[in-house]
């Protein structure tokens, strides 16, 4: 990592680690996760430094521990993200679509933004839909101010006339994407 990257929020997301998974960076002691199917997330942040580091995972596989699996180890993809202070929980989207209908649609999309800077953040957190096509069909913001180390949840609704409706024969996906924008300029986006 270079200096700005490991000052970043530092996150490792395993998908599936078969079983009984402990993992270290640079020596410490991180997180135990015992099962084998789920997936889980290291917060790394302030335990990285410029440079390399050592990200380690230790397995216990004692058998017979399942009557599916036989293997043991990394069993689905891993993910870092960096992330900005002022960042989109990445776990806290949700999307639903109460109605849709060919007339009439319905988005309804839930996040959290949170603030790990050391002091107060105004920022403006942007939500639009984008077509199947990626246009802009909806779109809407809203203006934020976060102390340190706050959270905050928000739920965004929209409207949309006649949407373009999936099925086998046509299948039309929509995007949510979010943009946070802090005073210093473009801060998280995320596309749902």
């Amino acid at each position: 990592l270079d200096a700005r990257d490991a000052a970043r929020i530092i996150l490792v997301r395993f998908e599936a680690i078969y079983m009984d998974a402990d993992v270290w960076i640079n020596g410490q002691h991180m997180a135990k996760h015992h099962y084998g199917y789920s997936a889980f997330t290291v917060d790394l942040t302030g335990k990285v430094h410029a440079g390399d580091n050592v990200l380690a995972i230790r397995v216990d596989h004692a058998d017979p521990s399942s009557r599916w699996y036989a293997g043991s180890g990394l069993i689905r993809p891993a993910t870092l993200e960096l992330l900005s202070p002022v960042h989109i929980e990445p776990d806290s989207i949700q999307v639903t679509t109460p109605v849709a209908t060919p007339e009439a649609g319905q988005v309804v999309a839930r996040s959290t933004i949170a603030n790990g800077a050391k002091q107060t953040q105004n920022v403006e957190v942007v939500s639009r839909i984008l077509s199947p096509a990626g246009e802009t069909v909806r779109q809407n913001s809203r203006k934020l101010s976060l102390a340190p180390g706050a959270k905050t949840a928000g739920e965004t609704s929209f409207a949309l006339d006649r949407p373009a409706l999936w099925s086998p024969d046509a299948p039309n996906l929509y995007v949510l994407e979010q943009i946070v924008r802090s005073a210093d300029g473009m801060s998280d986006v995320r596309r749902t």
